[in-house]
């Protein structure tokens, strides 16, 4: 590989001394200068054309380019897809600023920016990806970078990773699919240049009790682009961890000239979405079911049934609803200043935002303070420098509402007789006692009553969270269309959390109720550093297209994190661990540290736009892995063809035909899983009275990457320069994939994790933009997208089978396929649950070995469907996301509907209220017993939904004020906006007032909010 690259250099010098040399023939001079917008940004991309010597060059990243020209006179054309076309004649001039206004008119042409500072249009492109600006990202809910994507990109799905509350939600990002079996699926983000640490391979940030994602640290009002590389073509050049897709997020840089200011303010109010609220039982309704299921579980009348009315408790007239105590109104607001401006020489922008969110589940807070410097300096004719420094601070107050808004019974009071002290316990019937009398008398005890209410309004739980970032790039122009850059990135990452369970409530006392306190502190930080050194070449030579880009990559990256805990506190204004009982404090700390090198290239060549050929490789070492299996190689080829382009084509209506292919290969090296073993301290593992070990994890220096080979096809047309479509197919095969298999004891362990087996995603993605209505004050465009994704199982070890409760990974399944009994109904006679046996029988008793493979979780289509109107000063943009296809396995219903098995515990779900009750009943539930025995409530394919939605997503209404009023009020634009965010909801097998995929799907109802924007620039 190396010696490869050093080859490459050579031939890319040898071809711009060439140029060079033709450049400085008699005749010829040298024209600079920068192509902007209207708002000032620079325009990357844009080509410029020399009309005398048909020879021509793009703009770089800063919207700068140079060029050669004839001495005494030339013409020069500047375009840019979407934008109108500007000549200028230039005779004596030297340096150009050329503004470029943009053409509503034209659709479907991007530049899009790839890796390591390339840039090309998507007319050019070979490789797989897809972009979104600025503009789409607009209006869209700040609070995290992955959620804003949502029905954006084609083939690539955000969805929770489970349906259990939880304080922060942790989403899945998947990009054509789950790639693997134990390793990460999650994509590669990288912002700038430097790679973004975003948690374990399942988004878990290590040393926090709470995890809370990394990318609800950045302000999306500094994003300028997100691009998101699928294929190899696209991704191999990133090779360890690109097996997943990577997604690049380029940020917004200053322009020359006059400094521009622009201020945003939006706030906003959320509340929750009634139609997805989990539907339980009233006060009533529940004591109704808690009795029957009393009398059924063997009781004979309801003497002794534990809720009985007592001077403490009358459960009769009781009827909590906890969600409302829980639950409420929520609000957002966000502040967004910016100042971009500069000299020919030199452009700054300088950015500053707050974002703050109190959620719908009271007692939780994000908030975000950020402020973000980008100076781009051109030092000399042949040198400019890049500086970028940011910083985010990130307060969260944490409370985990988790299971008790649905769980906690009606029945019970948050508060004690006087209405305002927290309820601790109930008094309820414990079986009998005899009295002094000798008489049979109920047992009165007091049962705990664990007050969600005294737990969020008592403790406290918060994290801080600081990011600092810094960016620092030199490049050197060596001639024309080839320069060197030196870059170096580094991204800090400190986590904070403080939490405190307080005396006055159970979660702060011993199992004596003796109030004592615990106090916990803990600490993550990671850091990471890039330094890349590079070469990029993008030159034309007559009808020949020359693009490459090599470059050595050095990457570091050390996370360590420790905690403190400690109990036994004088009271609760004193809470630091050092305080607590001596005997009570304990701690913990750890540290590791990956260091990667890398080679890599990519070598583009086209001809007359019309044919296309890239190459791309690297050469990753890790020290994650053993002496045998530390390096990996990934490589890629692509190909294209712009049919349009051809003397012969002829097909007017159809201005772009084009299509393409690519082949190769990536890597994924993201796991928990340590080549080198690992041990476990613990004051458990004395051995002769000093501190022991013991291996938690045996080594295996054979361990290596899993790899993922790629093939990418796809057709693109436009007709008319208003419906642009693109169909494409990939097949990605993951080989190598980490797998927990047996081995000898003698190793330290029974299993041990090993190479072995492989799995294949394959399917479909088509786009389509279009201009439905085109007028001169009116326009309708639309933004559609869908894909298709099946995933099977290839090969595994021995074809051994790998099963959990619910799942089971087999040779020729979906990954995502569930394992499970199949559920067969209510027996009318007896009201026994009903089940099929593995070979179909029904019977009446449930078995773990009649599972069988059934339905998967995995959508049969998905994808998004956005559509934008405007009139004269106005705008309504229209954002929808779906998803058909596909089941979801009910934890909430699964944990809640157990007919009665927990009724004295739990509320019940209203579908618990269809129970059967009488011989030759038809009921969708079996008979409502205390501490059911049946075994009703296993995992079943009771317990399934269809998991097709169709949400409304985003609208947005925005008034653009003239610019002759702006003028008079000393502005350069000013715009007014109204938001609405997940707006509604529809799943098909919904119905008013039962619970449904809707009500069941996120673990949490749905928070719908609903804001007002004003936005000034001058």
């Amino acid at each position: 590989m190396r010696r490869f690259l050093y080859h490459l250099l050579i031939i890319i010098l040898l071809l711009s001394v060439n140029q060079s040399v033709e450049a400085q023939e008699a005749g010829v001079r040298k024209v600079t200068g920068v192509v902007i917008d209207t708002e000032r940004s620079p325009v990357v991309g844009a080509s410029i054309l020399v009309k005398e010597t048909k020879k021509g060059t793009v703009t770089d990243m800063d919207g700068k380019f140079t060029i050669s020209v004839p001495a005494d006179k030339a013409t020069l054309v500047f375009s840019f897809i979407g934008m109108e076309s500007e000549t200028i004649i230039v005779t004596k001039q030297t340096d150009l600023k050329v503004v470029l206004k943009n053409n509503d008119h034209q659709i479907g042409e991007v530049v899009v920016q790839g890796a390591y500072g390339t840039i090309q249009k998507r007319s050019d492109m070979v490789g797989s990806a897809f972009q979104v600006g600025s503009k789409e990202l607009k209006y869209l809910p700040a609070g995290r970078v992955d959620d804003m994507l949502d029905g954006l990109i084609p083939g690539m799905r955000i969805e929770p990773n489970t349906d259990s509350p939880s304080v922060r939600t942790r989403n899945n990002v998947r990009i054509r699919g789950d790639g693997s079996l134990n390793a990460s699926s999650e994509p590669m983000w990288i912002v700038d240049g430097v790679p973004v640490y975003t948690g374990t391979a399942t988004n878990i940030i290590e040393g926090m009790n709470t995890s809370i994602s990394p990318l609800s640290f950045l302000n999306p009002d500094d994003i300028e682009s997100i691009t998101v590389l699928k294929d190899a073509s696209a991704t191999a050049i990133y090779g360890v961890n690109a097996s997943n897709g990577v997604i690049l997020i380029t940020t917004k840089k200053g322009h020359s000239g006059k400094t521009v200011l622009n201020a945003t303010v939006q706030y906003g109010v959320s509340f929750l979405n009634e139609s997805t609220r989990f539907k339980t039982t009233n006060g009533s309704q529940y004591l109704e079911l808690a009795r029957e299921a009393w009398l059924n579980g063997g009781e004979k009348n309801l003497d002794y049934f534990p809720y009985t009315d007592n001077p403490h408790d009358s459960y009769s007239t009781t009827n909590t609803n906890w969600h409302d105590l829980l639950f409420g109104n929520g609000q957002t607001l966000q502040v967004n200043v910016s100042a971009s401006g500069g000299s020919e020489r030199m452009s700054n922008r300088l950015s500053a935002s707050y974002y703050q969110e109190d959620q719908i589940e009271k007692g939780n807070r994000q908030q975000r303070i950020t402020l973000r410097s980008v100076t781009n300096v051109q030092i000399h004719p042949k040198f400019s420098s890049s500086v970028t420094l940011g910083v985010s601070y990130n307060p969260n107050n944490l409370f985990a509402v988790s299971k008790s808004y649905y769980q906690l019974l009606p029945i019970f009071s948050p508060y004690d007789m006087d209405g305002t002290t927290y309820r601790l316990y109930d008094n309820i019937i414990d079986g009998t006692t005899t009295d002094s009398f000798g008489n049979v008398v109920p047992n009165w005890k007091k049962k705990k009553l664990f007050n969600s209410l005294a737990y969020r309004d008592e403790n406290s739980d918060k994290q801080r969270a600081v990011q600092a970032e810094g960016n620092f790039s030199l490049k050197y122009d060596i001639i024309q269309g080839l320069s060197a850059t030196v870059q170096f990135g580094v991204n800090y990452l400190n986590n904070h959390g403080a939490s405190y369970d307080a005396r006055t409530n159970w979660a702060g006392m011993d199992s004596n109720g003796e109030g004592i306190g615990y106090s916990r502190r803990e600490e993550s930080n990671v850091l990471t550093w890039v330094n890349v050194y590079r070469v990029n070449l993008d030159r034309r030579f007559g009808k020949h297209g020359v693009n490459a880009v090599a470059g050595i990559e050095l990457k570091n990256v050390s996370r360590d994190s420790h905690s403190a805990s400690g109990s036994g506190f004088m009271n609760d204004f004193i809470q630091e661990v050092g305080y607590a009982e001596q005997d009570s404090r304990l701690g913990s700390s750890s540290s590791d540290i990956t260091r990667n090198l890398s080679y890599f290239f990519s070598a583009g060549y086209n001809w007359a736009s019309r044919y296309y050929l890239t190459v791309s490789g690297r050469r990753d070492g890790s020290s994650d892995f053993g002496k045998f299996a530390r390096w990996a190689n990934s490589a890629s080829i692509g190909a294209s063809w712009n049919i349009h382009n051809e003397p012969f084509y002829s097909w007017d209506f159809m201005d772009v035909l084009k299509l393409k292919g690519s082949y190769g290969n990536t890597n994924n090296s993201r796991s928990s899983v340590s080549a080198k073993g690992a041990y476990n301290y613990s004051d458990s593992y004395f051995y002769d009275n000093r501190l022991g070990a013991v291996m938690s994890e045996p080594p295996n220096p054979g361990l290596t990457w899993e790899t993922t080979y790629k093939t990418n096809v796809s057709i693109r047309a436009r007709f008319l320069e208003r419906f642009d479509m693109e169909l494409e197919y990939y097949r990605n095969v993951t080989e190598n994939m980490l797998s927990k298999l047996g081995v000898s004891r003698a190793v330290g362990s029974t299993r041990i994790y090993r190479n072995a087996g492989s799995m294949r995603n394959q399917g479909v993605e088509f786009n389509m933009n279009t201009v439905n209505i085109r007028m001169k004050d009116f326009e309708w465009t639309t933004d559609f997208n869908i894909a298709h994704n099946k995933n099977k199982i290839l090969e595994l070890y021995n074809d051994t089978e790998v099963g959990r409760i619910t799942n089971v990974w087999r040779k020729g399944e979906d990954k995502n396929v569930y394992y499970l009994v199949r559920w067969a109904g209510v027996d009318p006679r007896d009201g026994s649950p009903l089940w099929y046996d593995k070979n179909g029988n029904i019977t009446r008793s449930f078995s773990y070995d009649n599972r069988v493979p059934y339905k998967t979780s995995s959508p049969t289509v998905y994808g998004g469907f956005h559509n934008t109107f405007r009139w004269k000063d106005l705008s309504l943009r229209v954002n929808m996301t779906y998803s058909i296809g596909g089941y979801l396995l009910s934890s909430f219903m699964s944990g809640s509907l157990d007919d009665g098995y927990s009724v004295l515990s739990y509320n019940q779900p209203i579908e618990a209220l269809d129970r059967w009750q009488n011989p030759g009943d038809l009921a969708v539930n079996p008979k409502f017993v205390n501490n059911n025995p049946s075994k009703s409530s296993m995992y079943s394919t009771r317990y399934l939904y269809k998991a097709t939605y169709f949400e409304l997503k985003n609208i947005v209404l925005t008034y653009n004020l003239p610019k002759s009023i702006c003028k008079k009020m000393n502005m350069s634009g000013c715009t007014l906006s109204l938001i609405g965010d997940n707006v509604a909801i529809f799943t098909p097998d919904q119905k008013k007032g039962k619970n449904s995929y809707k009500t069941l799907m996120n673990g949490f109802p749905m928070t719908t909010t609903y804001s007002v924007s004003l936005g000034v620039s001058f």
